[in-house]
């Protein structure tokens, strides 16, 4: 039988209140208490769609959930499309429901696009980075650089000659596969709960083009995997006396 306590709330809420990873749903329900999502996710609404056509089929505060999503955890969009529709703690995060209500790969894709066309993804990733820093919820004991692809559609010709595929996306080769997409170029605290800085460039970047931004105001340590691997860098944040976990 329900308490009363639950009788305000849907039975799906009711159900799930006590369901999904403990720590993974911890640190998502204070990402929802800090950070106004839905009044983001209003102001890029106004700010990359026409009022009358191009809007994406899901609320845009959904889909920026969804981004942080991919980056707090490394997904790329096809693996979080599967993660959604596995986890609890990701659905109650992104308030979804049922298969209906998760944004298809694609649709994720097509979103971050609007936002690089534009240049609006770092400006959007500081601003919610500001909103973790005033909480006191990081403590900066290093950054660790990672380079992560993520995928896009490689596109259809059309008998009219034009082509869906994205321009800004690329092709790149790992582990012997060929790739499509962009590179997503992170920073994030040293227990990776934190995304500091990204960098989102075409897949054909090397991972290492974009290391100087992402650690230039480090001052602790920075660890990263041999793609990263630089003798003289090595030198220079050895001066600097930062710790070289390369």
């Amino acid at each position: 039988m329900l308490s009363q306590n639950a009788s305000s709330d849907s039975l799906f809420d009711w159900v799930l209140q006590d369901k999904g990873g403990l720590k993974t749903g911890a640190f998502l329900q204070k990402m929802d208490e800090i950070v106004p999502w839905k009044e983001i996710g209003d102001e890029l609404d106004a700010a990359l769609y026409d009022r009358h056509m191009g809007r994406p089929g899901f609320p845009v505060d959904v889909l920026v959930k969804a981004l942080f999503l991919e980056m707090w955890y490394g997904l790329s969009d096809p693996e979080l499309e599967e993660q959604v529709l596995d986890r609890v703690s990701f659905q109650k995060f992104l308030g979804v429901r049922n298969r209906t209500d998760i944004p298809d790969e694609t649709t994720i894709c097509r979103f971050r696009g609007k936002l690089v066309e534009l240049h609006a993804e770092e400006e959007l990733f500081e601003v919610v980075q500001s909103m973790i820093d005033e909480h006191g919820l990081r403590v900066n004991r290093g950054k660790i650089v990672d380079a992560t692809i993520v995928h896009a559609p490689k596109g259809r010709k059309g008998n009219d000659g034009t082509n869906t595929k994205d321009k800004d996306a690329g092709f790149t080769k790992k582990n012997g596969k060929t790739l499509h997409g962009y590179k997503a170029h992170v920073g994030s605290d040293t227990k990776g709960h934190f995304i500091e800085d990204v960098i989102v460039t075409s897949a054909t970047t090397p991972d290492n083009e974009a290391f100087d931004d992402l650690t230039k105001d480090e001052t602790k340590a920075v660890f990263a995997d041999k793609a990263y691997i630089d003798q003289e860098k090595k030198r220079t944040f050895r001066k600097r006396g930062v710790f070289w976990g390369v």
